[in-house]
């Protein structure tokens, strides 16, 4: 027992004694993961998180027969979901090594595991002490904005939970999935929803409010007169939703210029669109293949024109030329879409996709305008800081853009979308995006690499994050309010190092405008655009608030966030090492109570809930072997937003 307390002083003393920085320190917390084997029976699965400082931001995954046992899909999953409770919490997930257990020794897949580690890695890091889940069974995909994402068999899920007298915590969108007997469910929206379920504590308060830069609203007004009368040109292709759509731009013009310029290009689209079905008609396909090579040429134009801009100046001269070559990103990657299945024979498709490259065009043109417009503005950022935001940035849209890819194919497996073919292109174009961003940078251009990396992570949200079958007003109210606290979280980030977002003011201003408006799910589709902007320049801003020169150790105290250890006189450590051995040799026999507690509650066998470690087998997670594995079934099928 002497021996076993000296041990634990040491290891309380060591981040305060002089050069044992290197030692570091660790924090460990547990959640049960509910999981549906294939013949629909729900089990429950330990799943713990140890959090390492200083690290190198590498998250390992495992299972009790080692990494192997894991699919690519759930490492995938896990790592996003890391790295999203580090950037809610605050720090920079580079700092740290993760290694998260799942307790089994069975073959696991799918990424529904994915919110509850996020869920836990943010309650640890926010709190810097041990902490656990143990009164609720937590499933969800995670989205890399933070939201909880759509799962199946959440029914077999809730009886598991049930079981185990537990509370089942799950997607809002999944509540339509429930069946009435399930009377234990918590339905939450996001990672800040769900911290405030678990330990009764509001997260934040306060209301997001931005300024816009200077010169932004007069340069938005003049895009949104271009398209409307652009629109106006084409009046004999002029269907009601354009009509409908260029009205609200015209209303808008004077009270939200941004959301005017929004609502003509979707007007510009529509009818443009419109146009093309005529002009098809009498062109055929060889006019849309000339009408692809003309865009592509103007493509090519835009892109010397932004390759010859200076890369210095505002933050918003920076990022609203960084959403140039974005825009550029997205008309590139339509005009690709519309070639694709124009091949496959889809031509509605191709003249869909090519009418919104088309209207891409212009908004490059625009936001050039824009960035030159504000340029002078500040704050100010160097070349050194955009080249510094490509990277941090550049690494949390690589994990959230592998994750989308893996989960593509996942659910193409599981959950059969009508045109599969289609789904799979779509994640052709992250890889793509991805990889043109990650080339950008390596070449040096930090602004190009910024705008193909944020279109990737757009793109990413819109496969990872699967919405409810009907997004009513309540429903909207609901993931407002947590993309509303997490944009303001995000932003305290950014602003507390000098650092804003000029794009994320106007998603949210136009987000509002589609919510009076009644388009839910455009309402909420533009906050978590909101959200994507903010994470750009809050994972920088993170980065630079826990990466001091040198190098620190982290010291985990009750309630207190990690600081640097201060270097002591070594007569002091001596008179503390003391002192401390005196307190713990009459505290041994309540430590002795207090870890025989822990270990009653310890996740690797029954906790006090009854919960019990389920195998989940599935024939369809096939071990290299021939074997059946155990499958965290994915999102369950729902229609494209």
């Amino acid at each position: 027992m002497r021996i076993a307390a000296l041990m634990v002083i040491f290891l309380l003393l060591s981040p305060l004694i002089p050069g044992s920085q290197g030692a570091g320190s660790q924090i460990f917390g547990w959640v049960i993961v509910p999981a549906v084997d294939s013949g629909g029976s729900g089990s429950l699965l330990n799943v713990t998180v140890l959090v390492k400082y200083p690290g190198s931001g590498r998250v390992v995954v495992r299972t009790e027969a080692g990494e192997a046992a894991v699919d690519e899909l759930t490492r995938a999953s896990m790592t996003m979901a890391f790295m999203t409770g580090s950037l809610l919490a605050g720090y920079y997930w580079g700092l740290f090594d993760a290694l998260i257990t799942i307790k089994t020794r069975e073959r696991i897949s799918g990424p529904s595991g994915g919110f509850a580690v996020a869920l836990l890695t943010y309650s640890l890091l926010i709190s810097m002490k041990n902490f656990s889940l143990g009164s609720y069974a937590v499933t969800g995909a995670i989205s890399p904005d933070g939201l909880s994402s759509r799962v199946g068999g959440v029914d077999a899920k809730c009886r598991a939970a049930q079981g185990g007298g537990l509370y089942l915590m799950l997607p809002v969108s999944n509540v339509q999935d429930l069946s009435r007997a399930c009377a234990v469910s918590r339905p939450v929206t996001g990672v800040l929803e769900a911290f405030e379920v678990t330990t009764g504590t509001s997260t934040l308060a306060g209301n997001v409010s931005f300024k816009m830069p200077e010169g932004f609203n007069a340069a938005m007004r003049r895009a949104a007169l271009e398209l409307i009368n652009l629109t106006e040109s084409l009046r004999g292709s002029l269907n009601p939703q354009a009509r409908q759509q260029l009205a609200r731009a015209r209303e808008q013009l004077n009270r939200s210029p941004y959301s005017a310029a929004s609502l003509a290009f979707g007007a510009y689209a529509t009818a443009l669109r419109a146009y093309y079905e005529q002009a098809v008609q009498s062109g055929g396909v060889g006019w849309v293949r000339e009408e692809m090579g003309r865009i592509r040429a103007e493509q090519q134009r835009l892109r010397a024109q932004l390759d010859a801009k200076g890369k210095e100046g505002s933050i918003y001269y920076v990022e609203f030329l960084a959403t140039a070559y974005t825009r550029l990103a997205d008309s590139n990657s339509s005009l690709r879409a519309a070639e694709s299945a124009l091949n496959r024979g889809l031509l509605s498709e191709a003249i869909e996709y090519l009418s919104f490259a088309r209207a891409r065009v212009e908004t490059v043109k625009a936001w050039i305008r824009t960035a030159e417009a504000v340029k002078e503005s500040r704050p100010r950022v160097s070349e050194e800081e955009v080249k510094a935001a490509a990277f941090i940035f550049g690494s949390y849209v690589e994990a959230a853009t592998s994750y989308a890819i893996r989960y593509v194919e996942h659910a193409i497996r599981y959950y059969p979308p009508p045109d599969p073919e289609g789904r799979r292109v779509r994640a052709q174009l992250v890889d793509e995006l991805r990889r043109q961003g990650r080339a950008e940078r390596e070449a040096g251009n930090y602004v190009a690499s910024l705008g193909f990396y944020r279109e990737a992570f757009s793109r990413s949200l819109s496969e990872l994050f699967i919405p409810p079958n009907i997004m009513d007003k309540a429903m909207a109210d609901r993931y407002r309010r947590e993309l509303g606290q997490t944009l303001f979280l995000l932003s305290s980030y950014a602003y507390s190092k000098g650092l804003a977002s000029g794009l994320s003011p106007a998603y949210l201003e136009y987000s509002k405008v589609r919510y009076d408006y009644g388009d839910y799910d455009a309402s909420v589709a533009l906050l978590q655009e909101a959200v994507a902007s903010t994470v750009l320049w809050s994972s920088l801003a993170v980065s630079r608030a826990v990466l001091p020169p040198g190098g620190v150790t982290v010291r985990v105290e009750e309630g207190r966030s990690p600081t640097a250890a201060p270097s002591l006189n070594p007569w002091l450590a001596v008179l503390a090492f003391t002192l401390l051995v005196a307190a713990f040799t009459f505290g041994m026999i309540f430590a002795l109570q207090i870890t025989l507690r822990v270990a009653w509650r310890s996740p690797t066998g029954n906790s006090s809930y009854g919960s019990q470690v389920l195998l989940e087998e599935s024939p369809h997670a096939l071990t290299p072997q021939g074997g059946r594995g155990v499958v965290c079934k994915g999102h369950a099928q729902a229609p494209p937003r």
